[in-house]
């Protein structure tokens, strides 16, 4: 054989195999989550459903044969330091970023990418993305789950609610649309007796409950979550409150409530997902979604929590997008792909980002849940189960 057609076939055969073993190398799906701070208890789920989804995929074959490398950073709850890992991560040109995990950090980081990228998709339901743009978020939008609140509040027979307010990201979007809801002539039965705010690294708000106490309530409002719930959980077993109390699904956890056992509130309720205590058998076009989920978590041998799809419907989005796109898709082909998603079945129920809220889901992806025993009491929207 010439010398010329060996290398040529050498060439070849060097080509095939680099082009192999590129083709197996891992893709790495960055994420950045409140591992540790006020928002750890909803970071670690997080981050545990993105890895869990990647092992998944991984177990399937991975993207066209590539495994998913989950890379997650811990921005400790802190916008600051958030911004920081974007930073260090948008120089390594991703199209996408999964979290963070909480609003002010979301907020941080969503002011990088709002021009060019990455993708951004945030696991919490508290901000409002302009329609089409780079940032998503998770869950059903607050624009949508307050009033949905307030309206079983007011079908249960609250008439005098107080207003307990962190004074985070999430807090000021609550105060700003409960002042339009409250407004809306069905919810002007329902009377403010106090409106209180605390710091969300306040130890102690025993002179703001004093002040609820004494306006004498028959139900609270609270926005707050992670480590500034449960100061309040402690602070209203201290001050003898029992009266119902409403708050965000992120909240749901054995491990923030279990230890307070009789002596929580009698009603501790959440804006949840329609797939807690949902019969698999009944669940209709959400069966395969829930199935996936329930499997994926009995593998792993972890328990389920109601908050999770904020994390687990995220990252099977984003690596949806992948699957469609190879993972050598560019940040804006991600960005339309996820803009135009519909009929896509996740945990949560149907998403169609057409309606334009960068979430995807309406307000039949909402119910009411009770804590311990927990339960859902309210269909789809909030209306009361009988």
């Amino acid at each position: 054989m010439a010398l010329a057609s060996r290398f040529l076939l050498a060439l070849f055969v060097f080509t095939l195999a680099s082009g192999a073993q590129a083709a197996t190398e891992p893709f790495t799906l960055y994420a950045i989550d409140a591992v540790t701070g006020t928002g750890a208890f909803q970071g670690k789920t997080m981050a545990a459903d993105e890895r869990m989804y990647a092992a998944l995929i991984n177990k399937a074959g991975g993207i066209n044969g590539q495994p998913i490398d989950i890379e997650i950073e811990d921005d400790q709850s802190n916008p600051r330091v958030a911004v920081q890992l974007a930073n260090e991560i948008m120089a390594k040109h991703p199209a996408a970023i999964l979290g963070p995990t909480i609003q002010a950090t979301c907020n941080a980081v969503g002011a990088l990418v709002a021009a060019a990228g990455p993708v951004m998709y945030c696991q919490s339901p508290g901000i409002r993305p302009p329609k089409d743009g780079f940032v998503f978020s998770a869950g059903v939008a607050i624009t949508r789950t307050v009033p949905i609140a307030v309206k079983f509040a007011r079908l249960i027979g609250a008439r005098r609610m107080a207003l307990l307010i962190a004074n985070d990201a999430t807090g000021q979007s609550t105060d700003e649309i409960l002042a339009s809801v409250l407004a809306q002539p069905e919810n002007r039965v329902i009377a403010v007796v106090a409106h209180e705010h605390f710091d969300d690294t306040a130890l102690d708000i025993n002179a703001q409950l004093a002040r609820i106490k004494a306006a004498n309530p028959d139900y609270i409002y609270l926005s707050a979550a992670g480590t500034p719930f449960q100061t309040v959980i402690r602070g209203l077993r201290d001050a003898g409150m029992t009266m119902p109390v409403t708050t965000s699904a992120a909240n749901m956890h054995a491990e923030f409530l279990s230890p307070y056992g009789d002596a929580l509130p009698q009603r501790v309720l959440f804006n949840g997902p329609v797939y807690w205590g949902m019969d698999v058998d009944r669940a209709g076009p959400l069966r395969p979604a829930l199935t996936e989920f329930l499997d994926a978590h009995k593998a792993a041998g972890t328990p389920i929590t109601p908050d999770e799809f904020y994390g687990w419907d995220s990252t099977k989005i984003v690596i949806s997008a992948f699957q469609k796109l190879g993972t050598t898709a560019t940040a804006d082909q991600v960005r339309r792909y996820i803009s135009g998603l519909h009929g896509f079945w996740g945990i949560s129920g149907e998403y169609d980002f057409r309606i334009g809220d960068q979430h995807g889901l309406g307000d039949n992806a909402s119910v009411i849940l009770q804590y311990d025993p927990a339960k859902q009491v309210s269909g789809p929207g909030g209306v009361p189960l009988k």
